[in-house]
């Protein structure tokens, strides 16, 4: 019974016509010999004249009971002495090929999703950011020109923003707002910003007010400008602006935050700063004055070859008091600032003492004038001592109105430079040493997964598709080789 199951699927392929022409033949000869097989032919042949009627709308129990004679036969039966083929062993290779392909897919395309979520919410906040700079240009159009307060800005705001989102940036959103503003331009005219296309108004902060690069991996801030427009900038681009972490904002001449008088404040600032090419330094210095509309009163450099003797140079000048704070940090950025600082002065008394002094000597003046027209010949000489007495107090108290004018639109700085850049050693121990392990450990690890995936990607197709093509390959080889097994007689 064995060598007729062998022919079984060979017989059943003769009668659907599906073998070629020396199966054919084998087929033919072996049913010539073989009674049992010719039975089983006829009744293959019976069997599917049933199928067919009942293809035309015979019941369908008829079609049951027929696909019950039916034997289920393997495929590796069609020629006696063929070799089984090893179908769970390939299809679980095709499995693990597919899987493999679909999670190097995956770990490609992800990131490329995740950036495009990334951009779109860059996008979204800049439009935020442009949005509330334009409503701070309707608030200045309806007071006169004036921007809003900078500590309550918000408030000031809530008028001209249709939506209390627009104050939320999607990465971070803070109460009350993701973005703060420019305590420099506090009620400022916009009329009077120097150059408005440079000018930050608006700016991405943390709670405190510091700025917050959220953007494009930490390197990305959102900024709008004094003349409407809004930007990314990048940390390079912001402490080019005179716009760092460390910006000095002080007191306008033109603010009297509410006092009857206006204040008058004067400033001055000192600043050490290490550097490595002191002569560059000094050029860049220097330029810096004069870019922000201050002059030189001193520069001087002394340069020492002697080792452990750095090269010095001392630079005095003044800039417009609104320029202070950009100065300074101009200068802290040409290398390590080793000493900062800032003196004010409120010189408010001094100037309305002399202020007062002023109008009091033109008052005597006039009177003297009156009197010495209506006095006689010999008072006039007393008179006109007194006159020029009064002139001589009216000249000192425009000077001393003139100096105090002076001290508080122009602030005075005094920079150190010393050719050495100190090299501070930064040691972590404990929790911090374990950390900064695991996040090298893991950055390298990281390298290397990517690396993997984006050449899997390229090979692991490459490699399936030949596996499977020789797999295929062997099994049609091994198929060609096998023949039918000589019959010579009738083996019931």
């Amino acid at each position: 019974m064995d060598s007729h199951e062998q022919w079984r699927e060979a017989v059943s392929a003769y009668a659907d016509e599906e073998c070629d022409q020396d199966e054919r033949t084998a087929v033919e000869a072996h049913l010539s010999e073989c009674a049992d097989c010719r039975q089983w032919l006829e009744q293959l042949e019976s069997d599917r004249e049933v199928f067919t009627e009942t293809l035309t709308g015979r019941p369908a129990d008829i079609l049951d009971a027929v696909m019950k004679r039916v034997t289920k036969m393997s495929a590796q039966k069609r020629v006696a002495g063929a070799k089984p083929k090893p179908a769970f062993t390939l299809r679980l290779a095709e499995l693990f090929a597919v899987v493999g392909i679909c999670a190097v897919l995956a770990a490609v395309l992800f990131p490329v999703f995740s950036r495009g979520r990334a951009k779109a919410r860059v996008s979204s906040c800049l439009s935020n950011v442009k949005q509330v700079v334009l409503a701070m240009q309707m608030y200045a159009d309806d007071y006169d020109g004036h921007l809003p307060n900078a500590w309550t800005w918000t408030e000031d705001m809530a008028a001209y923003l249709n939506n209390e989102e627009i104050l939320q940036c999607p990465l971070a959103p803070m109460e009350p707002s993701s973005y703060a503003m420019v305590k420099r331009w506090s009620e400022w005219k916009l009329e009077d910003i120097p150059d408005e296309s440079k000018a930050i108004i608006i700016y991405d902060a943390q709670p405190d007010g510091t700025p917050a690069f959220r953007h494009n991996d930490g390197d990305g801030l959102n900024a709008g400008f004094a003349d409407g427009h809004a930007q990314m900038l990048s940390k390079k681009r912001w402490e080019e602006l005179g716009m760092s972490t460390t910006a000095v904002t002080p007191g306008l001449p033109d603010r009297n935050y509410g006092l009857r008088r206006m204040l008058q404040l004067a400033y001055d600032a000192a600043i050490e700063v290490w550097v490595t090419d002191i002569q560059q330094s000094v050029v860049s210095a220097e330029r810096t004055f004069y870019e922000c509309g201050g002059f030189i009163l001193q520069s001087s450099l002394t340069r020492h070859d002697t080792p452990g003797q750095p090269s010095t140079a001392q630079i005095v000048g003044k800039v417009p008091t609104p320029e202070l704070a950009n100065v300074i940090n101009a200068l802290g950025a040409l290398g390590y600032v080793a000493k900062r600082e800032i003196v004010g002065e409120d010189m408010t008394d001094e100037y309305t003492r002399a202020a007062r002094a002023i109008t009091q000597s033109q008052q005597k003046t006039q009177q003297l004038q009156v009197r010495r027209a209506a006095a006689p010949k010999a008072k006039r000489p007393q008179i006109d001592t007194e006159l020029q007495q009064t002139q001589t107090e009216l000249g000192q108290a425009q000077d001393e109105v003139f100096s105090v004018q002076r001290e508080v639109a122009l602030s005075t700085i005094s920079a150190t430079l010393r050719e050495k850049m100190p090299q501070p050693i930064l040691t972590a121990r404990g929790l911090r040493a374990a950390w900064a392990g695991f996040v090298r450990v893991a950055s390298v690890l990281g390298m290397i997964l990517v690396r993997v995936l984006l050449y899997g990607l390229f090979f692991v197709p490459l490699i399936v598709a030949v596996v499977i093509w020789r797999r295929r390959r062997s099994i049609v080889d091994t198929a060609r080789e096998g023949e039918p097994p000589a019959q010579t007689e009738d083996a019931s």
